[in-house]
């Protein structure tokens, strides 16, 4: 009986496909997530994902005793989110695909740079001492978020194109002051610690300080 013909991916298509690494990959992720204070394991596989994309070479294959032993799925539209697109664009791009891909070999693809990307993210990891602060510094250095535009920094946070970056703590009292009801302590609350979410809401009646509080808050960042 001849194989069923390869279907071209649509978006609609690798919205509803499923992707995934191998078992040990997701070994790898879940050490990643945890390291890094995350909840969501599609936020440390587009890290990967992205990481492995940063490299000119096609990424290396899945090593031989992983090849039979995937790891958990994810549907395209968990893994990629509404930027599904160009997540895709960016893969083919990479790949150098002049023919329209099918469904099945962009499955690969992600697959490939997935695994490979937890690889170097591992390393990177192991690499900056297992700090928290050197390893971000790293990989928003790797994105090109520099003060000056110029050469990228590294894990050693060494001086680069006259950016020299350094983990701040950017932690708010909140109130004037507001006790933590439970420790009785002063509330603060640190926006860009390890898991935590730079979001809030203020909610209240008309006239109870909101915007005042609000000020208060960006007077202090």
């Amino acid at each position: 009986m001849a194989n069923a013909p390869e279907v071209l991916a649509s978006i609609r298509s690798l919205d509803a496909a499923n992707f995934h690494t191998t078992r040990q990959g997701d070994t790898i992720q879940e050490r990643i997530k945890e390291a890094i204070g995350q909840r969501s394991k599609n936020v440390v596989a587009r890290l990967a994902i992205a990481r492995s994309l940063a490299f000119a070479e096609q990424p290396p294959p899945v090593p031989e005793q992983e090849k039979d032993d995937p790891g958990a799925a994810i549907r395209g539209n968990t893994l990629f989110g509404d930027d599904l697109p160009v997540w895709i664009a960016l893969i083919v791009e990479h790949a150098g695909l002049r023919d329209a891909p099918s469904t099945r070999e962009l499955q690969h693809l992600v697959s490939l740079h997935w695994r490979h990307g937890l690889g170097r993210l591992d390393e990177e990891w192991t690499n900056c001492g297992k700090d928290f602060d050197k390893f971000v510094l790293q990989v928003a250095g790797r994105a090109g978020w520099t003060e000056s535009g110029g050469t990228l920094p590294d894990a050693t946070a060494g001086s680069a194109g006259g950016f020299t970056p350094k983990a701040v703590p950017v932690i708010l009292q909140l109130g004037d002051p507001a006790l933590d009801l439970q420790t009785r302590q002063v509330a603060r609350w640190q926006i860009n610690g390890r898991g935590n979410s730079p979001h809030f809401a203020v909610m209240g009646a008309l006239g109870t300080g909101k915007t005042r509080m609000a000020m208060q808050l960006v007077r202090q960042v």
